[in-house]
C-alpha cells in the first residue's frame, strides 16, 4: 500500500482535504481461463485496508487481455471473509481508464475492499491490472478536487518510450490541475514535477501509482532502460493529467 499525496484547500465553504492511498489489487495478470479470479484463488492479488478511509473509492483499471472481463467489489468486514457486493461491470480488451461512484459499493466505507474478476471467454494474449483508489474524506462538489471529465492529451507529439538513464520530459497541451502515474514496468521508476528528474528524485515502486491534486504542466521521468509510456500492452508505465 502507497501513500500518494496530500492537499489542503482552503475555500469560501469550508476545508477539505484530498489525502489518497492506492493499492495494486490485480499487477499484470495474465488471465488464460474463464475462471473467477480473487484473494481466495490468486496469491498475488490483494485487497485494501480501508478501515481508516471512509471517503470515495476510485478503481483504476488496464485491461490489454484480448477479451472483456467483468470485476466486482469483493469486500469484508474483517479481512478473513469476503462476499461479492454490487453488480459486475464489464471492462472492455484494450480499455483502461477509471470507475467512480457509478460503481455500486465505492460510496460506502467497507473495511476491507477487493475485486473478483472473471472473463467469458479465455483470453489467449495480454494481462489485466487494477488499482484501488481511496480517500480519507469526501470530496467537496464544485471544488477544485474534482476533476474535470476527460484526460488532457500531451503536447504536440508525447514521447512513447523513456530514455535510457536519461531525463524524458512529459509536457500537456495545458497546466493540469490533476495527475496520475503508474508504474507497471518491473523496475524503479524516478519522476519529478516541472524539474527534470534524475536518480536523486522521488521513486515509484514497480505496481505502485502516484495519483496528486497539483498544478503541474511537465512530468519528467527517469529509468534505468527504455520503458513504454502509454503503451497497448501490459507493463508499461501510464500517465494521465486532468483539468
Amino acid at each position: 500500500m502507497t501513500i500518494l499525496g496530500s492537499k489542503l484547500a482552503v475555500d469560501t465553504r469550508q476545508v477539505t482535504q484530498a489525502f489518497v492511498t492506492s493499492s495494486p489489487l490485480i499487477n499484470g495478470l495474465a488471465i488464460r481461463d474463464t475462471m473467477a479470479h480473487d484473494i481466495t484463488t490468486d496469491a498475488t492479488i490483494n485487497y485494501l485496508d480501508c478501515t481508516h478511509m471512509p471517503g470515495p473509492k476510485m478503481i483504476w483499471y488496464s485491461n490489454t487481455l484480448n477479451q472483456a472481463v467483468t470485476v466486482q467489489l469483493y469486500v469484508s468486514p474483517d479481512a478473513l471473509n469476503f462476499v461479492l457486493v454490487g453488480t459486475a461491470q464489464s471492462l472492455a480488451s484494450g480499455a483502461s481508464g477509471f470507475i467512480d461512484n457509478g460503481m455500486y459499493g465505492l460510496k460506502n466505507s467497507y473495511p476491507y475492499m477487493g475485486v473478483q474478476v472473471k472473463c467469458g471467454s479465455s483470453p489467449a494474449s495480454g494481462s489485466l491490472s487494477i488499482s484501488l483508489l481511496a480517500s480519507s474524506g469526501p470530496s467537496v462538489a464544485g471544488s477544485s478536487d474534482v476533476a474535470s471529465a476527460g484526460a488532457v492529451a500531451g503536447a504536440g507529439t508525447p514521447p512513447t518510450t523513456t530514455n535510457v538513464g536519461a531525463d524524458t520530459a512529459y509536457t500537456f497541451n495545458t497546466q493540469v490541475n490533476h495527475i496520475l502515474i503508474q508504474n507497471n514496468t518491473t523496475a524503479n521508476m524516478h519522476f519529478d514535477l516541472d524539474v527534470a528528474s534524475s536518480l536523486g528524485s522521488q521513486i515509484l515502486a514497480p505496481g505502485s501509482t502516484f495519483l496528486a491534486d497539483m498544478q503541474v504542466t511537465t512530468l519528467h521521468l527517469y529509468t534505468a532502460a527504455a520503458q513504454n509510456i502509454n503503451g497497448t500492452v501490459s507493463g508499461n508505465i501510464v500517465v494521465r493529467g486532468w483539468l
